[in-house]
């Protein structure tokens, strides 16, 4: 992370492409896991205020957005992967 994007910042997992992100959220890993399909997961950090506006973003276009405790459980499932 860097002096910009400190705490409050908010992480989102999402199979969505870069051209998904608005309101300066930024990519923090790339790939952060896989689908079991195949997908290619993205760990993004987004303004608290736009939280709730990207997730919707995301999901507008079938995209996996999903909190940390959900991602979680989908690796616990083994639905993802997560990539070291």
């Amino acid at each position: 992370m860097t002096e910009d994007h400190g705490a409050g910042w908010v992480r989102t997992f999402t199979t969505a492409p870069v051209d998904y992100d608005g309101f300066g959220t930024v990519t923090l890993k790339s790939p952060a896991g896989c689908t079991e399909r195949g997908r290619e997961v993205r760990l993004v950090l987004t303004p608290p205020e736009h939280v709730n506006w990207q997730r919707a973003r995301y999901q507008s276009g079938m995209h996996m957005a999903v909190d940390d405790a959900e991602w979680q459980k989908l690796v616990s499932y083994g639905l993802v992967q997560v990539v070291s």
